[in-house]
């Protein structure tokens, strides 16, 4: 940009020249000029003062004021300063892109490595499942259906053989930090049905305290609640943790609170 000094002392330049030139142009044509000294010092007569004005007879060199102004104009330079190009502004639009999905962003925390689990879809028995105590333990147990043996002539008995196919702790413990998800089996229902985490829709229409089934950590997972809940889509009712569904969310948990416990399959 031109800078404010540069700029005023070019103006001047120019409207002094602009002057100068039409001074020598008006001069030309009457080829005299006023004697200034004549028109302020005039000459003195008996009883009034008379000022006389004498016509100068030098010839104004033209060519000599037009130098002396452009060698004046030479030693003035306006110095043009180029603006400065403007700074790239970041795209802010632009959505940060995570390798790893937070569940504090409302989403799923998988681990890195999952599990297999979602091989015992196939093999997961359709009926006669049930969930019992065991221990410290609640047990997710298949019981086949009675096989018919002969022990003598006159009597029979029934074997009945029952299969575990996931323990859990009765009073899990929630370890203070989230655990990630190894797969999209997260539980199993208390009719002994597995639970996909991203079929959360299947449930929206139980309500916060009807119990769907038990997470693979022990904790319970119950209907549609409309309050507050922590990252892994659970929270605190009546001093015990359960999970819950969210008619916000496509999906129950977004972490473990402790530790899921692997199939025994």
């Amino acid at each position: 940009m031109i800078r404010t000094r540069d700029l005023v002392v070019f103006v001047s330049i120019v409207l002094f020249l602009g002057i100068c030139i039409l001074v020598t142009l008006a001069a030309g044509r009457e080829n005299s000029v006023l004697d200034i000294n004549a028109i302020l010092l005039g000459t003195s007569e008996t009883g009034s003062t008379t000022y006389t004005a004498h016509a100068d007879k030098r010839t104004i060199d033209r060519k000599s004021n037009i130098e002396r102004l452009r060698d004046a104009l030479s030693r003035t330079v306006a110095v043009i300063v180029p603006e400065p190009p403007e700074e790239e502004v970041p795209d802010d639009t632009t959505p940060y892109a995570s390798s790893t999905p937070s569940a504090a962003s409302g989403s799923i925390q998988l681990c890195t490595e999952g599990d297999d689990s979602l091989a015992l879809r196939g093999m997961w028995p359709a009926s006669d499942v049930f969930l019992i105590t065991e221990g410290s333990n609640r047990a997710v147990v298949h019981i086949e259906k009675p096989v018919t043996s002969t022990s003598t002539a006159s009597s029979t008995s029934a074997a009945v053989d029952i299969k575990t196919l996931l323990r859990v702790p009765l009073n899990p413990l929630a370890q203070g930090t989230s655990v990630c998800v190894p797969s999209d089996i997260v539980g199993v229902t208390e009719s002994g049905s597995l639970i996909l985490n991203t079929a959360a829709g299947l449930y929206k229409s139980r309500g916060e305290n009807e119990r769907i089934g038990y997470a693979r950590d022990g904790f319970p997972i119950y209907g549609v609640y409309t309050g507050t809940v922590d990252a892994c889509g659970g929270y605190m009712h009546n001093s015990q943790y359960r999970y819950t569904v969210s008619q916000d969310r496509d999906y129950i948990l977004g972490c473990f609170s402790a530790s899921p416990s692997s199939f025994e399959i």
